[in-house]
């Protein structure tokens, strides 16, 4: 205890300390309680304490308790005050005529509570206003009794009783705000979420939707953490609807494809979507999953899951097993993956898929032998191009060594490649007359790292340049490539791989010569640019057209040359087959009060499902009206791929402060994905501060297909 002077009173055994007192009572695990008061009496036959003046106490855990007059056991754990004050540890603050503090649990009399900050004598924006409240640091929870709802102090709803979490809660069991949505082919959707923890380690939500036809729709997850695995498992249920007549004999085939939607609409969809992933476990990692709907729109046209795209979804579920294992000598990963499409003849399995990696030092170097082995089925063949059934392993043994040459350093590396393929007979499926296809892979990389700087700028340069030989037959080069084997041609990191087209059964032939530079620039602040640039040239006289000419060029830009300025771009081209094969590109900044941004995606890459690739530019810009208040506005444009120009627009008001925020706002969606059609719609999200969240979205859809008429 510190103060200005100390007395004691014998005849009443009363000390008293007075000017400036500060208190501190130590406790377990090295917290403190701490008091502040002009005076302070403390009656050693009672053992009560006696805050006399302006006193503070602030508890362990940073809840802080003020009033003139303030009445305090020995032990300090329990206290009563009359005009209380409480500034809990996120700054929300009680007030109260009278308050009883007892261990853990707060008692207040004609209490108010409020997260807003107040300035001056003006009302919080909100605030709940009481007759009593009971604040359950235990059970973490504010309880009311006659509690009614204010906006800057005038009544907006009253209930006798309610009860929220206290700021620290992460996870509570009961109801979550309602979900509302217009479907066409369920009308009005009321969804009520229950949240359960059931435990630390496991957590339950369930779902059920109300619906204006009729229909029975709900959803579950279930999530729970194992000592060394999480697992969650997610599922939703739609019931059937009316019955859709079949289409009459002399039916068009635009009345057709209405009626085949209107059945799919109707019927009875569902999706099972389970996922076990291991953690902490020495030298393995494992996955698996399992993941099917009934269709492939099911979970992007209703609320079941979080996780639906709005307007470009999966054209595919994979349901997997991916095994790795691995220690300082090996690496060794198995897959296995089950595709589902909406087309049974474009859904092809995967097993086993399997890559294993081993280097050893020898021969003054390090010897290096990879496997990598595919078994690729289908249900039956997509088109003439592609097999039934495909196998293709590949085996190879490499010797490689690293120089240090200052100022440069040099990489060799040389192997010896075998691949196996087979391919089932089936029409326009080539089935190879050589199984076994030997492959020389031969390369020498030379580079120059090196930094420098010009007063506070630093800048780190690495020219890097590479000569590569790969040496193979030409009926090798001349298997078909499937597209189930694409995962990516390019990117800046595999341009100068030996095999720099990514894929199970892609490679190129004869030499090439690869180079690029890599800068960073720093200041004193950050790294404010970084890119890099490559290109590879094949400088082969190889007869075949396919590889005649060959080259590719990546690059990548990220550059911020202040705060609230930002530009990132990257591309890959493959001049003799697309001109660009992937780009991407987007600037943000902000001036004053305006932000505005703009983001440019070309993508043409195969997909599992060939699709005619995508380019989509979207804008959004806004005005930040004051330290509360934004409006913006948002587009998405579709550039290729047809249909509707204008994929999405939107128009938002959004207002925050340190308790209280909302967002209004307009959208038009001109998506279309078999039953997945353009909308109108709605949105309001209101988020009171410990309270929780209200979200409203309504829709209206403005075009049929059957007969193109407007609602």
């Amino acid at each position: 205890m510190d103060a200005t002077s100390v007395s004691y009173d014998s005849k009443n055994k009363i000390i008293t300390a007075a000017g400036d007192v500060h208190v501190v009572q130590t406790l377990k695990k090295g917290k403190t309680r701490e008091l502040w008061s002009e005076k302070i009496e403390y009656n050693k036959e009672t053992g009560k304490i006696k805050l006399i003046g302006e006193s503070i106490m602030k508890e362990p855990n940073g809840d802080i308790f003020s009033d003139k007059n303030i009445f305090l056991q020995k032990d300090f754990k329990e206290a009563i005050a009359e005009a209380m004050v409480v500034v809990l540890n996120d700054s929300s603050k009680i007030k109260a005529r009278k308050g009883n503090k007892s261990d853990n649990l707060y008692t207040f009399e004609n209490v108010s509570y409020s997260p807003c900050k107040e300035s001056g004598c003006k009302l919080p924006l909100w605030d709940l206003v009481a007759d009593k409240a009971i604040y359950d640091k235990k059970k973490k929870k504010i309880i009311y009794k006659n509690v009614r709802l204010r906006i800057k102090g005038a009544p907006i709803l009253f209930s006798p009783y309610f009860e929220h979490s206290s700021f620290d809660v992460k996870r509570k069991t009961g109801f979550l705000m309602p979900i509302m949505r217009n479907v066409s082919d369920t009308g009005f959707l009321l969804g009520i979420p229950f949240y359960t923890a059931i435990s630390p380690d496991k957590s339950l939500k369930l779902t059920p939707f109300l619906n204006s036809k009729g229909r029975a729709l709900g959803s579950m997850e279930y999530k729970q953490l194992f000592r060394n695995a999480d697992f969650s498992f997610s599922s939703s249920y739609l019931s059937k609807g009316k019955k859709v007549k079949d289409p009459a004999a002399d039916a068009t085939e635009k009345q057709i494809k209405s009626i085949e939607a209107k059945k799919r609409a109707e019927g009875k969809r569902w999706h099972i979507d389970a996922t076990l992933k291991s953690h902490d476990l020495d030298n393995k990692r494992i996955s698996m999953r399992y993941n099917r709907s009934s269709d492939m729109t099911y979970r992007s046209k209703y609320p079941v899951v979080h996780d639906h795209g709005a307007y470009i979804s999966k054209k595919f579920n994979d349901s997997n097993v991916i095994m790795d294992f691995y220690n300082k000598d090996y690496f060794l990963t198995a897959e296995t993956h089950m595709y589902q499409t909406d087309d049974k003849k474009t859904a092809p399995s995967v097993f086993p898929h399997i890559n294993f990696n081993t280097r050893k030092e020898a021969l003054f170097g390090e010897i290096a032998f990879d496997s990598d082995t595919l078994y690729l089925t289908r249900d039956e063949k997509k088109s003439e191009m592609f097999a039934e059934k495909f196998f293709r392993s590949s085996n190879k043994v490499s010797w490689q060594k690293d120089f240090n040459l200052a100022p440069f350093l040099i990489n060799v590396n040389s192997g010896f490649r075998a691949d196996i393929f087979n391919t089932s007979k089936s029409e326009g499926a080539e089935e190879t007359d050589q199984k076994v296809f030997p492959i020389f892979e031969n390369q020498m990389g030379f580079s120059m790292p090196f930094e420098s700087r010009v007063g506070e700028q630093k800048s780190i340069w690495g020219p890097k340049m590479i000569f590569t030989s790969v040496q193979t037959t030409t009926r090798r080069v001349k298997i078909k490539q499937r597209e189930d084997s694409i995962f990516d041609n390019f990117s800046d990191l595999n341009l100068h791989a030996i095999n720099r087209f990514g894929g199970y059964d892609l490679i190129e032939r004869g030499e090439r010569v690869s180079f690029g530079i890599e800068n960073s620039m720093f200041n004193s602040k950050r790294r404010w640019l970084n890119f890099f640039i490559g290109k590879s040239n094949s400088i082969s006289e190889d007869e075949d057209s396919q590889f005649k000419g060959r080259s590719a060029t990546v690059g990548r830009i990220v550059l911020k040359p202040l705060d609230n300025l930002s530009l990132r771009t990257r591309f890959v081209g493959i001049p003799i087959s697309e001109k660009v094969q992937q780009f991407e590109s987007g600037i943000n900044g902000e001036y004053k009060r305006f932000f505005a941004g703009t983001g440019y995606l070309y993508d043409k890459r195969i997909k599992l499902v060939h699709e005619k690739g995508i380019a989509q530019l979207k804008l959004n810009c806004g005005y930040k009206i004051n330290d509360f208040w934004k409006v913006s506005f948002s587009k998405i444009l579709n550039l290729k791929g047809g249909g509707k120009r204008n994929l999405a627009r939107s128009f938002f008001a959004s207002y925050t402060d340190e308790c209280f925020s909302m967002d209004f706002g307009i959208y038009r969606t001109n998506f279309r994905d078999k039953d997945i059609k353009p909308r109108t719609g709605i949105i309001l999200a209101i988020s009171f501060k410990n309270l929780g969240d209200f979200i409203k979205s309504g829709k209206n859809r403005k075009y049929d297909d059957a007969f193109g008429m407007i609602e």
